[in-house]
């Protein structure tokens, strides 16, 4: 224990050092609130609607609760809403007509909260995400909460759509806790159910978050059984995240940083005067110009050309173009045309991408949430599909399979080239 409070105690008084090295390179910004650390932690979950005394959609100093020590900075947002309307309520809920929205007051059937934290500490970035919902009418299970786990975040910011996958070494964690509230007169019991997830955030997604337009975005959250779910995130949020990502805009682990003694760059006219691989000596000898190889570093961005088509008893899939994002993953465009005399109907979450082995490269369907992929005869889906296994590769064909079984009767099986 002794040995433990020496190392803890060292490691605390490093962190001044350590901080002046995290902000060297930001400009200076005044946090509206703080918070100690311990304060944020959110393993255990917590009551509906949010921490008490977390301010909402400010910058937020995170402080060492030994020390006072800042060792990072936040920015939390949190939206809420119910899905009773104003003349429903009136019938089923003991709520006068003027009812006004209180989604965080309490879970009632039909309500849902999300609470998302954003910022940089001194040992990297991170994103966190925690979903409530009390679901409407008497659906109770023990399946439920896990089911809700968020696996994907996607954020659409500046027209691209930037893919969050959870930190490799957290711990999904979900709750479900019992209430009760009152209907026509009568106490009724229920249950309402919480999970959460953190999110990796590096230089690049910090970058992109902290260039954002300022304006209100939507996200959308993709659930452990493959639901998805959208909602928005405030403007006054999106505003600051420049200043939560700016207390540590390299994503690093400022403690695990070790300084790098500078190696003194050798002049050009010492370097040693051997032949460039494939170069003659008599080349050499000659004194003829030696072309240096070149290699372009920059990488695609944006978007580009992409491909690919195939027809199955009437049923047509194509790819048509794709964007390509920072990180080098990208979104190409899917369309399913069904002129069939029958609904064509498939599993989006079965969708699969392969490598030209055969080995399951990551990627999954993203669909509006209001379609589940069944198309009706003489009718057309469209959707993105989102490639995180494998970066672009320039010039346009990718050597990967699109793979789609069909659910309903026609047993069709399409493998796709792009």
């Amino acid at each position: 224990m002794l040995k433990f409070l020496q190392s803890s105690l060292w490691a605390i008084a490093l962190l001044p050092a350590l901080l002046n090295t995290a902000t060297s390179s930001a400009i200076a910004q005044q946090a509206e609130a703080s918070i100690e650390e311990d304060l944020l932690n959110t393993v255990s979950g917590f009551k509906w609607g949010g921490v008490k005394g977390w301010s909402y959609s400010k910058v937020v100093e995170i402080k060492d609760g030994l020390v006072g020590t800042v060792v990072g900075k936040v920015v939390l947002d949190r939206h809420g809403d119910e899905k009773v309307s104003v003349g429903e309520v009136n019938n089923v809920l003991d709520i006068p007509l003027n009812f006004i929205k209180r989604p965080f007051a309490s879970p009632l059937p039909g309500r849902w909260v999300v609470v998302s934290l954003w910022g940089s500490k001194i040992d990297g970035c991170f994103s966190e995400l925690i979903f409530q919902i009390a679901p409407s009418g008497n659906t109770t299970s023990e399946a439920i909460a896990p089911a809700l786990v968020p696996k994907v975040l996607e954020l659409g910011v500046n027209n691209q759509i930037i893919e969050l996958v959870p930190q490799p070494t957290t711990k999904e964690r979900s709750f479900s806790q019992n209430y009760t509230y009152t209907e026509n007169k009568i106490e009724r019991s229920s249950t309402w159910y919480m999970a959460r997830n953190l999110f990796r955030i590096d230089s690049n997604i910090a970058n992109i978050l902290s260039n954002a337009s300022g304006k209100e975005i939507r996200a959308r959250i993709t659930f452990a059984n493959g639901e998805s779910f959208i909602f928005p995130i405030g403007e006054k949020t999106v505003k600051r995240w420049k200043d939560a990502y700016s207390f540590n805009p390299s994503c690093t682990n400022l403690r695990q940083t070790q300084p790098v003694a500078e190696q003194p760059q050798q002049p050009i006219a010492s370097a040693p005067s051997q032949p460039a691989s494939g170069t003659s000596s008599s080349q050499r000898d000659s004194g003829a110009p030696v072309q240096k190889p070149t290699t372009n570093n920059r990488r695609t961005v944006g978007n580009v050309a992409l491909a690919a088509t195939q027809t199955l008893n009437n049923v047509v899939i194509q790819i048509d173009g794709a964007t390509v994002q920072n990180s080098g993953s990208y979104t190409a465009n899917l369309m399913i045309q069904n002129n069939s005399d029958r609904s064509f109907g498939f599993v989006p979450v079965s969708v699969k991408v392969e490598d030209s082995n055969g080995k399951p490269v990551k990627a999954r369907l993203v669909l509006k949430s209001a379609e589940k992929g069944v198309i009706s005869p003489q009718g057309t889906l469209k959707g993105q599909l989102l490639v995180i296994g494998q970066r672009w590769k320039d010039p346009g064909p990718q050597n990967l399979i699109l793979v789609i079984r069909e659910a309903t009767t026609g047993g069709r099986a399409f493998r796709i080239p792009f």
